[in-house]
């Protein structure tokens, strides 16, 4: 795959985002194009300002070429006619976008894709990590993993503990042995612990995350806390755009506890995994 194309953000998008499409201007005139745009919601279309029908069907021609190459070094007669479709030629075709694509552009903290083409420009506005709330994924990891007691407990690490996973005060007060909470505080506790995690994902993740990427590392964190992850493997390769793969391999690493590994975070990760990469861990992995 031609070097341009490997961090094409676009290829296999999901999640929330702007798309639009200038066309050129050929003729010089001073009349400035019409940008055309259409937002997308979980990977749908939620609402058009002005992209014609046309547009929309060369523009969803080109990703799901886009897509399809994927390591090909030469054009499949199926690949070529999506391109085709893309108002590009099979000359242009088999030279693989030479000359077609001028520019590609990621502004990993604007979350913008710019795409420079003969015909126009392809801009895609992501919806940054910044603007992302926890989803039900990340309360439904905790949950299942953390379970709620009300009266307080040493977790693993030593840490007192109480309702789902908190360690911080309650009440003003640290936690001590014998302290007890009602559920609906063991609730509260674990929105704000949730709405802390989140804070500091989005403190510390500067490229854009779909909905379920986020949850999975809010779960991370709530469970690992921001010293852990601010100074990871983990976090270093989110940054530096690695593929949800390998991404998913680090967060399998943390599932020890003084030294030993715990079931309970081997299930926690396996999940956190799935979530995030969409697929199951590999079957051969073993956790040292």
């Amino acid at each position: 795959m031609p070097e341009f194309l490997s961090n094409l953000k676009i290829a296999k998008f999901s999640g929330n985002c702007k798309i639009s499409y200038t066309p050129r201007n050929f003729f010089n005139t001073k009349t400035k194009p019409t940008e055309q745009s259409v937002f997308i919601e979980n990977g749908k279309i939620s609402k058009n300002a002005g992209m014609t029908s046309e547009t929309m069907c060369n523009l969803n021609s080109f990703f799901r070429y886009i897509g399809s190459l994927d390591g090909k070094e030469e054009v499949s007669n199926e690949d070529l006619a999506l391109l085709k479709k893309a108002y590009v030629n099979e000359k242009d075709a088999q030279g693989v976008y030479k000359g077609f694509i001028t520019n590609v552009r990621y502004d990993s903290n604007a979350g913008v894709q710019t795409i420079v083409t003969k015909f126009g420009t392809i801009r895609v506005d992501f919806e940054t990590v910044k603007e992302m709330q926890p989803g039900k994924d990340a309360v439904n990891i905790i949950k299942s993993s953390e379970s709620c007691e009300l009266e307080a407990y040493r977790c693993p690490a030593g840490k007192w503990t109480i309702g789902y996973g908190h360690t911080g005060k309650v009440n003003g007060k640290k936690i001590t042995e014998g302290m007890t909470i009602t559920p609906k505080e063991a609730e509260k506790y674990l929105q704000e612990d949730i709405n802390e995690a989140a804070r500091i994902v989005k403190k510390y993740v500067k490229v854009y995350l779909n909905q379920r990427q986020f949850d999975a590392l809010v779960s991370f964190v709530f469970n690992l806390g921001e010293e852990n992850f601010k100074t990871s493997t983990l976090l270093e390769k989110i940054n530096d755009g690695k593929n949800a793969k390998e991404i998913g391999l680090e967060l399998l690493r943390w599932v020890h506890s003084n030294g030993k590994v715990l079931e309970g975070l081997k299930t926690r990760r396996k999940i956190e995994y799935t979530i995030y990469t969409g697929q199951n861990p590999p079957k051969d992995y073993e956790f040292v």
